[in-house]
């Protein structure tokens, strides 16, 4: 694959620069201090398109995909009639939208050359990142999607109401963090619309529990 001549843009963000810009998302296309996040509207209202892509995960391994001119997310709305992929949906949508917003100069400097279709698109993306730090770029989109669609304040305030609801919390303290993390995901990743996992990784990295 032909490479642009133009250097591969400087990268550098922290994990505070992110949180920082998904807060800052949130406030302003969001715009109300409510959970669940309604993901496609502020999606919406920042001026993108989000558009059905039938066959984008049996292609390229996943759900959704910033289009070539960085105006539509297409997604591959397969019919599932399940919350568990109607949530891993939402955090797509929201991991895509982090790639826009942190990484729009990489996407623009993939080379477009041959591309004859949004599905091929997508495939060259996965393939010109596999070679480049597809590892930090991924990391940083998840970063991003996690505190957009679970604030930090919201988080510690459903887990206080489940720990407050717990007649015995020395009890529930004696075990290792993870399972209890686990547990405590069960319990309130409904409220957030996201999968467990979600839940699980926010409370550590937020350190909320332990």
């Amino acid at each position: 694959m032909n490479r642009p001549n133009d250097k591969l843009p400087v990268y550098r963000l922290t994990q505070n620069v992110i949180r920082a810009k998904a807060d800052q998302f949130r406030l302003d296309y969001w715009r109300l201090d409510k959970i669940p996040v309604d993901i496609d509207l502020a999606i919406e209202r920042y001026g993108l398109d989000i558009a059905p892509l039938p066959g984008l995960r049996a292609l390229c391994a996943q759900e959704a995909c910033v289009s070539m001119d960085c105006s539509t997310i297409w997604v591959d709305y397969t019919p599932a009639n399940n919350l568990a992929q109607d949530f891993r949906l939402r955090f797509s949508l929201a991991h895509e939208l982090g790639h826009l917003l942190l990484h729009r100069e990489i996407l623009e400097w993939i080379p477009q050359s041959g591309v004859q279709s949004v599905l091929e698109w997508a495939k060259r993306i996965r393939e010109v990142s596999a070679d480049l730090y597809s590892s930090r770029l991924e990391k940083d989109a998840d970063e991003f999607a996690g505190r957009l669609l679970v604030p930090r304040n919201d988080l510690e305030r459903e887990t206080r109401k489940v720990l407050d609801a717990t007649p015995n919390q020395q009890y529930l303290r004696s075990f290792r963090a993870d399972p209890v993390r686990e547990h405590l995901a069960r319990k309130i990743h409904r409220a957030f619309q996201v999968n467990v996992p979600v839940i699980e990784t926010r409370l550590r990295i937020e350190e909320v529990y332990p």
